[in-house]
């Protein structure tokens, strides 16, 4: 049947035909060409063989599963994160970052606190057996030293040029040998760039690589893509727009700069979704030591605390009195101060028009859970209302998964249009916390 087959699929493609739409004279010709060489006693039999083929064709579509059916069998199953809120189970993701802004770092604490099933800078992972593929870093002089300090396991896995079985590139005939790592795997591609040969600004080079790297993904591995920014630009990723298009999921690494150049004794940096994702947006705010990464509060949301502070402790202040203050105690310039001013209205704050042409602000009632003054690291002297919150959020971080204002599956980062549920005021309804 197979030779049957082949023979057809030859003669048709010189035809510039597909087999299945060879008529009745152009089957005659092709069974009197190759008689000699088919096990077919007549021309009935040449095409009792192919009318049989033609109808395992025609039986494949009946196979094909109704919408009906799909949601009666998948459409209870929820997607799971690896690491929570960034790194989807069986998914392609791909995570940018300009050169020497810590991409490897980051993915070695990552992938050593999955295979660990420890948490990453305070978010939940799932423990998976994990594989570093290195394309670019020395495996002595900076992975090895790395690992030194941040540590190693049995389950987290690297696979390095500088193997004498090296890991072949994606676009190699060799490829293939990944769709051997075990079913519930985790895969760091660093770079992508460097995982393949070909010109990742052309979308017929990346579309075919991404392909590949499907395939792995119906093996149920997750795959994660180092890759690197253009010159310039820090938030957008390199190269072809197939990149984006075909993955999954995307993850900036972005160090964050100050809006008015002031001096900062902790560079702090972002970790989120930007342009895309088929999930749930999310971002966590990073600091870097020594050690590694470690969970940073955002900065945004900061500013905005510290200026509710100083209307809460001065009750209802005049405008000027505000930027007063603000320039005394937070060195804010009076743009700045303004700027934030607007920000938080309708929020944090009240505008209200006092006598003359001076306006007063008042403090809202924010975050019932909350505490109205932030002290280092945690908040203090929170109500409480039973029933309702969980007690123990009275001792989260600000950045914590479990301790976020802005409500989760809201599709927008630092975004929500509705009703704020923590306030008792009548909330704006689109407020944008983008400082």
């Amino acid at each position: 049947m197979k030779e049957i087959r082949d023979i057809l699929e030859k003669e048709a493609e010189k035809r510039g035909k597909y087999w299945k739409s060879l008529g009745f004279p152009e089957l005659m010709e092709i069974y009197a060409e190759y008689k000699d060489k088919l096990d077919c006693k007549s021309e009935f039999d040449f095409m009792l063989a192919v009318r049989k083929m033609q109808e395992e064709k025609i039986e494949l579509l009946d196979k094909i599963p109704t919408s009906l059916e799909i949601i009666d069998k998948y459409g209870d199953v929820d997607y799971e994160w690896v690491v929570e809120k960034l790194i989807p189970k069986g998914a392609i993701t791909l995570l940018y970052g300009r050169g020497g802004i810590g991409k490897t770092w980051l993915v070695l604490q990552m992938g050593l606190a999955i295979s660990k099933g420890d948490p990453f800078c305070g978010l939940k992972t799932q423990k998976s057996k994990v594989y570093y593929i290195g394309f670019e870093d020395s495996l002595k002089r900076i992975i090895a030293q790395r690992l030194k300090i941040l540590g190693g396991t049995k389950d987290f896995l690297v696979w390095h040029i500088d193997h004498d079985f090296p890991p072949p590139k994606l676009d190699s005939s060799e490829w293939q040998i990944y769709e051997i790592l075990p079913a519930g795997s985790l895969m760091f591609i660093d770079t992508l760039r460097a995982a393949q040969s070909g010109d990742e600004n052309s979308s017929q080079d990346m579309s075919k690589i991404i392909e590949r790297l499907k395939k792995l993904r119906k093996k149920d591995i997750t795959i994660v893509l180092v890759h690197h920014t253009p010159k310039g630009n820090e938030t957008i990723y390199k190269g072809s727009t197939a990149i984006l298009d075909l993955v999954d999921h995307e993850l900036c690494l972005e160090k964050l700069k100050d809006e008015d150049n002031e001096n900062i004794e902790t560079e702090i940096y972002r970790l989120g979704t930007k342009q895309k994702t088929r999930f749930q947006p999310g971002e966590v705010f990073l600091s870097f030591t020594q050690e590694g990464f470690e969970l940073a509060q955002d900065p945004k949301l900061q500013k905005l605390y510290d200026l509710y502070e100083v209307i809460q402790q001065k009750g209802k202040p005049l405008q000027q009195d505000i930027l007063e203050e603000a320039k005394e105690r937070l060195g804010w310039s009076k743009n700045k101060t303004l700027r934030i001013l607007q920000k938080g209205e309708g929020t944090f704050w009240r505008k209200q028009k006092g006598q003359g042409h001076k306006f007063y602000y008042e403090p809202l009632k924010v975050f019932s859970f909350f505490p109205s003054i932030y002290k280092g690291e945690k908040w203090e002297n929170t109500p409480y209302k039973a029933g309702k919150y969980p007690k123990e959020n009275q001792e989260k971080t600000l950045t914590s998964p479990e301790s976020s204002h802005f409500p989760e599956g809201s599709g927008k980062m630092g975004r929500y249009s509705g009703k704020y549920p923590y306030r008792d005021e009548d909330q704006n309804e689109d407020f944008e916390y983008d400082l």
